[in-house]
């Protein structure tokens, strides 16, 4: 499935509930062929049809409410999204990490930055001691820092880069905090080895609006001719 790149750690979400497309209506698998195409419309589609059949098991209904939710955060519909993520929610207590992420996501994209952080803080606790890379922790730092807790953000952020350190966006929002604080120094140095990940890293990314942003900051710091991209 291709997914946009400030989403890499959390499609766990599309694996968190094992339902068997055989015992559901075509709809609902057309839904699940849609959202792995990218085609977020056609999942919106496909998957208000399939919620739309009667006697549609629970498990298959919650799954059904996450993949649109996803869907339509993807097509930019947030409230939408956190609709179907809490009426899920109603069905069946969420169990897993990635249902939070996800949901404090949606949350952030409203502004509601407070539950967005709620959110995380139940992902953690599902998580447990020892648990918290990646997709937690970039989320948390991304959330504090919009809460204008920056030194909290760049901590957060800072423990989330031994569990993926080839990923060069967590080193760029470390960066903002960094920034926020007056800290230009150690700012660029963050931009620079994001642009460095870019360039040179293992990963291939979306040229999308926050690779941007990054691309705006290499140019601030002076790193435009060193890091074209």
């Amino acid at each position: 499935m291709q997914i946009r790149v400030r989403f890499l750690f959390i499609a766990a979400v599309l694996v968190c509930q094992s339902v068997s497309a055989a015992a559901e209506p075509a709809a609902c698998a057309q839904s699940e062929a849609a959202l792995a195409k990218a085609d977020f419309a056609g999942t919106v589609k496909w998957s208000t049809v399939c919620l739309a059949q009667n006697n549609l098991s629970g498990a298959a209904k919650r799954r059904a409410l996450q993949v649109r939710a996803w869907a339509f955060f993807n097509l930019n519909q947030d409230q939408a999204a956190v609709l179907d993520q809490e009426n899920s929610f109603q069905l069946e207590a969420p169990r897993e990490i990635a249902e939070f992420v996800n949901y404090s996501s949606y949350l952030r994209r409203l502004a509601r930055y407070q539950d967005s952080l709620n959110a995380l803080r139940s992902a953690e606790k599902i998580a447990g001691a020892g648990g918290n890379g990646m997709m937690i922790q970039y989320n948390l730092g991304w959330t504090l820092y919009e809460l204008r807790r920056y030194e909290e953000a760049v901590r957060v952020l800072g423990a989330a880069i031994p569990s993926q350190p080839n990923f060069p966006f967590v080193y760029w929002r470390r960066a903002l905090a960094l920034e926020a604080m007056g800290r230009k120094a150690e700012a660029r140095l963050d931009i620079e080895k994001a642009a460095d990940l870019v360039v040179n890293g293992p990963m291939k990314f979306t040229d999308d609006k926050f690779m941007a942003a990054l691309r705006q900051k290499v140019t601030e710091y002076g790193l435009g001719k060193k890091y074209a991209f």
